[in-house]
């Protein structure tokens, strides 16, 4: 890695674990990092996400409105471009390898021919989507700016608007681990739970004041990284800081 690398994101396919940054940078191992490959990207985009698919393709996100696929596990990277003028914020793969993006203005993109084509929708509102999941094939999940919460029940055919979260909390990152338990993270070291699907939220204690970016589960463990290189995992309801 060199020093001046902003990572922003990782996935892994079951093959390959990589990580995209500023500067169109990709770092990727196929043994578990034992070691590394660095790749970078013609033009040098801005990555801010990065999914894998059921397929094993992998898909990063450009802060220009580029979506970069690999289907060799990161050895090669080809440019499919969102046909738009919003700024898009983060990327999923559906169970059937759809792609999805969501961004600015409550923008949503679907691409159904691995992004040679992207439909589009927006419930024209001055909102940012920030997060978008699946948790299964007909259930996915979309949280942002001033606690939007949307659900889709048949695959995103439709979305339907949720109650927002409360005190329109900004979701920096969100994540279900099912269609009724689910997390949120944000500002200010907040952390919000549900477990019945969004209906009602509760604030649970971190004891940090920092801004909170992601969360991600790992062999049954719950973790979710913040500024300050904070970094707490879930161990009997209470969140603790990892040493590191």
């Amino acid at each position: 890695i060199q020093r001046t690398d902003r990572f922003q994101a990782a996935a892994y396919n079951g093959q390959t674990t990589a990580v995209v940054g500023n500067q169109g940078v990709i770092v990727y191992s196929q043994d578990e990092g034992a070691s590394w490959k660095r790749h970078t990207l013609l033009g040098w985009p801005a990555l801010i996400g990065i999914a894998a698919c059921p397929n094993g393709d992998l898909a990063a996100l450009a802060y220009d409105s580029k979506v970069y696929l690999s289907s060799d596990n990161g050895a090669s990277w080809n440019p499919k471009i969102i046909p738009t003028e919003e700024t898009p914020q983060a990327i999923t793969c559906s169970a059937d390898n759809h792609l999805w993006v969501v961004g600015s203005f409550t923008f949503m993109w679907v691409s159904r021919d691995n992004g040679e084509t992207w439909a589009e929708t927006t419930r024209d509102e001055d909102s940012i989507f920030t997060t978008v999941q699946f948790v299964s094939d007909s259930t996915g999940f979309v949280t942002g700016e001033f606690g939007v919460f949307m659900k889709t029940r048949d695959g995103g055919e439709n979305w339907e608007s949720l109650p927002p979260l409360p005190n329109e909390f900004y979701s920096q990152a969100s994540y279900f681990r099912s269609e009724n338990e689910g997390w949120s993270v944000g500002l200010g070291g907040k952390i919000l739970y549900t477990n019945d699907g969004g209906a009602n939220w509760e604030e649970q204690v971190t004891n940090v004041p920092v801004a909170l970016y992601g969360i991600t589960e790992v062999n049954g463990t719950l973790y979710v990284a913040g500024g300050e290189g904070t970094l707490l995992q879930l161990v009997d309801d209470r969140w603790i800081p990892v040493v590191h």
